[in-house]
């Protein structure tokens, strides 16, 4: 009966010395506390110290062990930073990882100082001579980043009338960011500020089509796109740490010419050495060909103007907006009548018609030509030379006078 009683205290002290928790891990051996890993800031931003740290409970003071540090960034392998109070890691040029523990006491320490933009991902505390169990603690460590707009966002696109489009502004940075889409109008200035889920529609003059932009975060989708959604959209993103990015995106739009000419009338005086200017502007994408025509209406042929002492061509500006110039150099009677410019890319094709009439006198006025108002340089350099020939007469004349008397 002795014997039975023995037995019996023996297998219950044994139970309760060996009690374990749900994990399977003896509850009495040592363990990291129900902390965690401690970071001593909740906001860690980059240029600044962090110091983590993690405890190890139930700890006897014959029992020696070692926690090593171990990172693991998304999408790459572990590996280990510290052990102990020695640092593993980030040692050159300037050591910016430190370890910290004191022999006997029950607290390991790292410290980032300063925190770099690498330096995030899954931190954690690993406890030595644990076999077979292993025993370790895990806490994400974030950063506090600026939003950095990366490069595979969207740098630009063409698109033709009527297509839907979808434009990308993709960032990094903790917290995530918030997006803001602006479009500019093609002399610079802001046009439209597209937050984020804000459905803005439109309605297009003569067609009814219905276009519309949708912009959600870091999206933007434009639906039946017009000439009005060609240029440059400004991508902003911003999470409240540092002043954010921006992003530019160019959208070109595919389109047939338009040709508008101005003035459409223009008058000057023959057989008087002046020129007259016939300007058209043309808007198309891709690039146009543009060809000047002498038209005839009465019997509807049309002769291609070519450089020549009697006609030259400026063409100025922009790709997708040109401005054409025809100078009828030294206007004679002949000169008088139609000409139109003809403008012609893989879209389709534009033309724009000028008259040129005759007027008793010479027409010149300031600034750009218009009606009657030929190229001020040119006019001048006419009238110069005109006053020198008169000039020239006038002296010829008084000579001939003197030796005749």
């Amino acid at each position: 009966m002795d014997r039975i009683l023995v037995l019996s205290l023996i297998c219950s002290l044994s139970t309760q010395g060996v009690a374990q928790n749900n994990d399977g891990i003896d509850e009495s051996s040592p363990q990291f506390d129900n902390q965690g890993i401690i970071f001593n800031t909740e906001a860690p931003k980059i240029g600044e110290s962090l110091r983590a740290s993690c405890i190890v409970v139930h700890l006897t003071s014959r029992d020696s062990r070692s926690v090593k540090w171990i990172l693991k960034r998304p999408g790459e392998l572990e590996f280990a930073i510290a052990v102990d109070s020695v640092a593993l890691q980030f040692r050159s040029p300037i050591p910016r990882l430190h370890a910290f523990h004191k022999q006997g006491t029950n607290k390991w320490e790292i410290e980032f100082s300063p925190l770099e933009r690498n330096d995030f991902g899954n931190l954690t505390c690993e406890l030595s001579n644990t076999h077979p169990k292993t025993v370790r603690v895990t806490r994400f460590l974030n950063l506090h980043v600026q939003p950095v707009i990366l490069e595979s966002s969207t740098r630009g696109l063409t698109a033709n009338i009527g297509d839907n489009f979808t434009l990308e502004c993709l960032a990094s940075g903790y917290p995530p960011s918030q997006f803001q889409w602006v479009q500019t109008f093609e002399t610079g200035t802001y046009g439209s500020v597209i937050t984020d889920n804000q459905l803005i529609e439109r309605w297009r003059p003569y067609f009814r089509k219905q276009e519309t932009i949708i912009s959600d975060g870091p999206i933007l989708t434009v639906i039946n796109a017009t000439m009005r959604h060609r240029g440059t959209y400004i991508c902003s993103a911003k999470n409240g740490i540092g002043s954010g990015d921006s992003w530019t995106a160019l959208v070109k739009m595919n389109f047939a010419p338009s040709v508008t000419c101005e003035p459409r009338m223009v008058g000057q005086a023959q057989q008087m050495n002046m020129d007259a200017y016939l300007e058209c502007m043309v808007e198309a994408f891709p690039a146009s060909r543009l060809r000047w025509y002498r038209y005839n209406k009465q019997t509807g042929e049309k002769r291609l103007i070519t450089e020549s002492p009697d006609y030259r061509i400026e063409n100025s500006g922009l790709t997708d907006n040109i401005v054409s110039r025809l100078i009828v150099v030294n206007i004679l009677a002949n000169d008088y009548g139609d000409y139109f410019l003809e403008a012609i890319n893989e879209i389709g094709r534009g033309t724009g018609t000028v008259t040129l009439f005759e007027t008793a006198d010479i027409q010149v006025g300031p600034g750009n030509p218009g009606p009657g108002r030929p190229n001020p340089g040119t006019v001048q350099d006419n009238a110069a030379k005109r006053l020198s020939e008169s000039f020239l007469l006038v002296v010829v004349s008084i000579f001939a006078i003197f030796f005749s008397i």
